[in-house]
Order: C-alpha cells, then structure tokens, then sequence
C-alpha cells in the first residue's frame, strides 16, 4: 500500500469513521472510496475467498476497509462474520503497525464474532507502537461489549492485559482506552476497580475522562469509584463527564450531597455552570434536596469577581439565571426565585438573552409569580424595552397569566406605539405594531385609534401605513 495512504488509513480511519472514542468526525468517503464487498449470498468459503482476493489487491484494500467499516456493527451480526473476521485477523499480523491499526479496530466493531481472533488481538498488546496498543485496548473493549449489569465474560487473562495498559502504558491515549474497555467489558474486579480509581482520581485529565466513562458503563457497582468521582466534580475539564459518572454509580442523594458539597466549595465557573445545570433536570421525589438548594441560592446573587478569570459578565448573568430556575425546582420557593429573576429583567445591564431568558422562566413559574410584588412591575419593564425579543417574551407572559396582568398590555404597547411612531423610530414601531397584530382583537380598544392615526398621518401606500392597515383588519376582527 503506497505509504500516503497507509498513513492516511492508520491516523485518519481509525481516528474517525471506525468511531474512537476522542476523535473528530470523517465521513469514510472522505478516507477512500468504497469498493463493494462480495455478495452476502455466497456461501461462507465462497464470501471468504472473495473477499481475501479484494483485500489482497493493495489498491482496493482501503476501500475494503471503508465498505466494512460501514457494514460491521457489534450490535448486529454482519453476514459472513467469520469469514470477515478470519480475513481481517490475517492483516493484523502486518510488519507494518500503520497498517495493522485499521483491521484491529474493525475487528472490535466485530463484537463477539472476533472472539477467534483474539490470540492474535493479544499479541499486539505489547507493540512498540503506540496507536497500535491503543487499537488493542478498544478492540478488546468492542470484543467484549455487554450493557450494563450483565455478567461479564471477559476472560481473567485479557482483563489482565488491560490493567497492565492502564497502570504502566507510556501513552495516555491508551491508558483511556484500556479505562473504557474495562468498563464496557463489565470487568468489576477489585483489581480492576482499584485501578479505575487510581486513574479517576489522578492528575491526567484525559485518562481520568476514560476512568469516568468506565464508572458509567459499570454503574453502581463501581461504588469503589465515588471518593475518586466526587473529586472530579471540582474539576472544571472534567466535572461534565464525573456528573453523568456519579448519576451512574451514586445513589440519588449521594449524588444529590455530592453536588452540594462541591457547589459550596468552589468558585470554578464551569463547575458551578454544570453543576447547575444538572441540578434543575433532577427527576422529583426520593431525596432531600434542602442541601443543594443552599448550596445554589446564593449563585443568583453571584457576581464576576468570585467566579475565576475566564467568566464573563454575560456568562455570570447566565448563570444567575440558571441558578434561580435550579433554586425554584428544588426548593419549590417560589419568592426568592422570582425576586432574583425579576432583578434580572429589570436590570438593562444584564445581556439581552439572558433578560428573556428570566422572562420565560417566570412565565414557567405560573400565576403564582404574579403574587410576588417586584415580578409585574419587571415584566412591564420588558415590555417597554426596545428590544422586539425581549418585548415579545413579555408580552407571552403577560397574556399567559392573563387577568389584569393581560389587560395592562394592549394599552401600554398602543401607547409605546405611538410615541416610536412620532419619533419616526419605525423599525420599532414595525415591531410594536406586530405584537398588536399578535394580540389581535383584545387590543382593539386601545390601538384602534392610533393605529388610524397611523395610517392618516403616513403617505398613501407607504409601508408604515399598509402595516398599520393590515394590523387594524386584524385587531378589528
């Protein structure tokens, strides 16, 4: 095989269409045409000859390998799995490690059916070639493959080749994949399980990411893990993947205690943002969550100075937002919520998105939020606002909750109308004009008769005066 391509194939292929885990996405037509495999209706020696021929030909072998790629699946059987993994086994032996990359990851795409090739799997595992042992490793974790909570039947031999990838490998790429092949084998030894923790719990980012993918695919019986998990949460690189980990193995208030911990002790912007996050999409019921309520409360009132060097005030404001919507879910305090998402609002300093964003919360919030004293006069703030957006979220809220909160919006927009109308400001009257039409004949009243001065006061078929005519039909229906 021509030296370029071979390349080509062992860091491109491998790295993207036969689906690695930390890599960016080809499309296989991107590495080489497809060249079509033998017919799926020969009988299996036939099949095997055929394609033997096609992979023997140098200049169709990549495009073998595309066509394979495609087809293999661990979750479904191929036609012909044998003869395709009989075949594939017979390239793994290469004298050159680029090219042997290829058919060991197409052999863990295999699943089981590439259990008779794993001599030869095993035999690579100490190659001197870096990207040929991490291929190994993810081999062995295709292999292998059973979903959570299955008894595991990785051999003790191969869990073993494994463990020694994970402590000892010079390569921090293969030191992952072996993390994540254990995991996906279901391999729960105490062994394995000390050595997972090990990893989740050190000082390489990237290899704790593999660690922590492990904990997922193991659940809770990777109880072990959770000491080592719960340091990740403080992390900032890694706190996305240890709070999927933690869901997995932890019980729902040891996950619920966890986050609150974290969140009361660091002032990391990414780890608060996460936690966050994932604390509003916690499902109701079998934990108290008092802790983590506290633990957040105060984040609606954070400002930039505590949240690390990389937030901004924009990120900040976000986040103030999120707070309140996480606070509300969990604490079911609907005042302090909707006083701190109302600050928010009225505040036009805070970016535009993160206003509308507190506008729909509140309208999340029910009529209960118009109970709150600062929330209606908020909500009136955005609706003045010159921003259509903002304006409209308003408007949605208002009229959601309806009764005198809704009654006050027709008014107010005719009136607003008005005066962007006078002051020949018409991007903003086009817009006012559009939330009338939208409100249609509940804002009859009060914008009928602007909306006829409108049109009198405006050139004959100008723009503004065929809106307002359009707008008129509309309201006096």
């Amino acid at each position: 095989m021509p030296v370029l391509l071979t390349c080509a194939l062992a860091a491109a292929a491998p790295l993207s269409f036969l689906a690695a885990p930390y890599s960016s996405r080809i499309a296989p037509e991107e590495i080489a045409p497809s060249v079509p495999l033998p017919a799926a209706s020969l009988s299996e020696g036939e099949y095997k000859s055929a394609l033997a021929a096609l992979m023997a030909d140098s200049q169709k072998r990549p495009g073998v390998y595309v066509s394979l790629a495609t087809l293999v699946s661990r979750d479904v059987t191929p036609p012909h799995a044998a003869a395709i993994v009989e075949v594939l086994a017979g390239y793994i032996d290469s004298t050159d490690p680029l090219e042997t990359v290829v058919p060991l990851k197409l052999l863990g795409r295999c699943g089981a059916a590439a259990r008779p090739a794993l001599p030869r799997v095993l035999s690579l595992a100490s190659s001197s070639f870096a990207p040929v042992r991490l291929a190994v490793a993810e081999a062995i974790g295709g292999i292998y493959y059973i979903p959570r909570g299955t008894l595991s039947t990785c051999p003790p031999g191969v869990t073993a080749v494994l463990i020694r990838l994970l402590r000892s490998d010079p390569d921090r790429g293969t030191k992952r994949a072996a993390a994540v092949a254990l995991g996906r084998s279901q391999s729960m030894s105490q062994e394995v399980l000390i050595a997972l923790a090990a990893v989740v719990g050190g000082s390489d980012v990237p290899v704790a990411l593999g660690g922590l993918s492990a904990a997922q695919s193991l659940g809770p019986a990777a109880k072990l893990l959770m000491p080592a998990i719960k340091t990740r949460l403080a992390d900032g690189e890694s706190v996305a993947n240890a709070i999927l980990a933690l869901f997995a193995v932890g019980s729902p208030q040891e996950t619920v205690d966890a986050m609150a911990q974290t969140l009361s002790q660091t002032n990391d912007f990414v780890v608060r943002q996460t936690l966050v996050y994932y604390a509003a999409q916690l499902p109701a019921g079998g934990k108290d969550t008092r802790a983590l309520a506290d633990a957040i409360k105060p984040l609606m009132e954070v400002q930039v100075s505590n949240n690390g060097e990389n937030a901004t005030a924009e990120d900040v404001n976000g986040l103030r937002a999120s707070a309140a919507s996480a606070y509300q879910a969990l604490s079911g305090d609907t005042k302090t919520t909707a006083d701190a998402l109302a600050a928010l609002v009225r505040n036009a300093k805070v970016p535009l998105t993160v206003r509308r964003s507190a506008v729909t919360q509140i309208g999340k919030m029910g009529k209960a939020a118009l109970d709150i004293p600062e929330v209606l006069p908020a909500l009136k703030v955005a609706l003045s606002d010159k921003d259509s957006t903002l304006q409209g979220a308003a408007v949605a809220v208002l009229f959601k909750f309806g009764g005198p909160a809704a009654e006050g919006v027709a008014p107010r927009l005719s009136e607003l109308l008005l005066a962007a109308w006078k002051g020949k400001e018409d991007s903003r009257a086009y817009s006012l004009m559009n939330s009338l039409y939208r409100i249609g004949p509940r804002a009859k009243t009060s914008a009928l008769p602007v909306l006829k001065k409108i049109i009198a006061g405006e050139p004959k078929g100008s723009p503004n005066a065929q809106f307002a005519q359009l707008v008129l039909e509309k309201v006096s229906e």
